[in-house]
């Protein structure tokens, strides 16, 4: 099985490592994973043997999750948007999974809309068609003082074919996954 992880943390590596711990365990059970990190770079990320394709890395800025900034304090620009996108798709079509996996989003990381819902659209007119999964480790909450933001949410929703969930818990001080608790359909 070939699985493709989207990847994106903005403000500390939590996100990153648990990607790490689900990319070892896909390994270790015969997956040919493939992770694209779009955060800053962390020397001591453990794939196991999956691969990694770094996209040009992306965190919060001053203003959190909706002022992403470059590593050279840059305001995310169009020419950064463009490259991102095409590393994403070229990446999506090299692979050719039978699973994308996409971390947060539609839930969270909706700045990055720009490359996922291309990854999104371009993985569901595959043909044979990739599975399609979100997964989630916090709470998803309604915000209703963004009036709207959770019809992004339920679109893209509506279109994966299932979402997971596969908490972190801390142990004798160091992280490790459970397994996989929920697995259903969306829409």
């Amino acid at each position: 099985m070939r699985i493709l992880i989207h990847v994106q943390h903005l403000l500390g590596i939590g996100h990153l490592q648990r990607t790490g711990l689900i990319a070892q365990a896909l390994d270790a059970a015969g997956a040919a994973v493939t992770v694209l990190s779009g955060g800053m770079p962390w020397p001591g990320l453990d794939l196991g043997g999956a691969r990694l394709v770094q996209l040009p890395p992306l965190r919060a800025g001053a203003g959190g999750f909706t002022s992403l900034i470059d590593a050279e304090n840059r305001p995310l620009d169009e020419t950064m948007r463009a490259r991102r996108r095409q590393i994403v798709l070229d990446t999506l079509a090299e692979t050719r999974p039978d699973l994308v996996l996409i971390e947060t989003y539609p839930f969270g990381r909706r700045a990055l809309r720009f490359e996922l819902e291309p990854l999104v659209g371009a993985a569901r007119a595959m043909r044979p068609r990739p599975a399609l999964a979100c997964s989630i480790r916090d709470i998803v909450a309604a915000k209703p003082d963004r009036p709207g933001a959770g019809r992004s949410s339920r679109r893209c929703a509506r279109r994966s074919t299932c979402c997971w969930s596969m908490p972190i818990r801390a142990s004798s001080g160091l992280m490790r996954a459970s397994r996989m608790r929920r697995r259903w359909p969306i829409g």
